[in-house]
């Protein structure tokens, strides 16, 4: 039962910690927004929030891969190798 849940997760979900960040933000704004902001200006706030999470996870890899981080290198590879139709990645 745990590899088909984890095969059903890998369907939608690339990223885990961009997921888990995504979640709690909606959770925050849903919670937070509609007390501080007006009615019309949240809409526009949980979207640039949605941005930041996003750019925050984007910058995180961009610097684990400057840094060479072994994990890294993997998605790297593994994403290349996907792009290629299922050719050898190179060096």
């Amino acid at each position: 039962m745990k590899p088909l849940l984890k095969e059903l997760w890998g369907l939608f979900v690339d990223d885990d910690v961009l997921a888990v960040d995504l979640l709690a933000w909606c959770a925050l704004a849903a919670l937070l927004l509609p007390a501080v902001l007006p009615r019309d200006s949240d809409t526009a706030a949980f979207f640039i929030g949605c941005l930041v999470v996003l750019l925050g996870n984007v910058m995180v890899a961009a610097i684990r891969v400057r840094h060479g981080s072994p994990t890294a290198h993997a998605v790297h590879a593994s994403a290349e190798f996907q792009f290629r139709g299922g050719e050898r990645p190179l060096p």
